[in-house]
C-alpha cells in the first residue's frame, strides 16, 4: 500500500488484542488501536471506530477478516456519513458468496470447485457423506475445517463446527495437494486491483 500511494499516508492498524502480530513490524503501521469483539454487536464496533475517528480522522477503513466484511458492510452508510469510505460490496452481494452458496456461485460462473454439499443438521451428515469417499472435509459455514476419515468422525466434526458457527456444515470432497489462500483488493466496479497468493506451509487444528 505504501509503495503504491504517492501522497501522504497514515495507517492505523485495528485489532482485537494487544498481540497484533504483524502490526508490530517496523514500517507497517503508524498507530495501533484496539476494537471490541465483533460478537459484541455492530453498535459497539461503530462507537469505537467513531471514537478513534474523532481522535485522529481517517478516510478509508479496509476490513481484513472474513467476519469483518459483513459487519462493516452493514455499517457502510453510517461510516460514509462520517467521512469514512469502506469500498465494500452490498449485503446481497456478500450473501451470494457465503460458503453455503459458494458452490452454486462457482457452478453458475464456470469456476472449477470441489464437490460440496451444505447439510443443515449435523445428525444428517452420515446420510449425505455416503455420497462421498473418505477422507472428507467437514467445514463450518463461516470458518473452520476438519479432515475426517469416517462417518462417526464426520458427525463429531459437524457438531463442533455447527456449535461454533451455526447454520449447519459443508461436506467437501478431499483434494490432495498444496493449499493456497488468495487475498485480493477490488476496484469499486468489481475489477481486480491486486492480489497476493499464499501457500499454506502448515495447518492447525482448526484447518487454518
Amino acid at each position: 500500500m505504501r509503495l503504491g500511494w504517492h501522497g501522504r499516508l497514515h495507517i492505523t492498524a485495528l485489532g482485537y488484542d494487544r498481540w497484533i502480530t504483524g502490526a508490530w513490524s517496523p514500517g507497517l503501521a503508524d498507530r495501533l488501536a484496539l476494537i471490541p469483539p465483533l460478537a459484541g454487536g455492530d453498535t459497539s464496533v461503530f462507537e469505537r471506530v467513531m471514537r478513534l475517528h474523532r481522535e485522529r480522522p481517517f478516510a478509508v477503513l479496509l476490513p481484513c477478516l472474513d467476519l469483518e466484511i459483513r459487519v462493516y458492510s452493514r455499517l457502510a452508510q453510517r461510516l460514509r456519513a462520517a467521512g469514512i469510505r469502506t469500498l465494500l460490496p452490498q449485503a446481497q452481494a456478500i450473501e451470494a458468496v457465503t460458503k453455503p452458496l459458494l458452490p452454486q456461485f462457482c457452478h453458475a460462473n464456470g469456476i472449477t470447485a470441489p464437490r460440496t454439499v451444505h447439510v443443515g443438521n449435523p445428525w444428517d451428515v452420515p446420510f449425505f457423506a455416503g455420497g462421498f469417499s473418505y477422507p472428507l472435509m467437514v467445514k463450518g459455514t463461516v470458518a473452520g475445517a476438519i479432515r475426517v476419515d469416517g462417518p462417526d468422525a464426520a458427525v463429531q466434526a459437524a457438531i463442533v463446527l455447527n456449535a461454533r458457527w451455526g447454520g449447519g456444515v459443508l461436506l467437501q470432497e478431499w483434494i490432495d495437494g498444496d493449499e493456497f489462500v488468495v487475498a485480493m483488493l477490488a476496484r469499486e466496479d468489481g475489477s481486480l486491483l491486486g492480489s497476493v497468493p499464499m501457500r499454506k506451509l502448515a495447518v492447525n487444528q482448526r484447518g487454518k
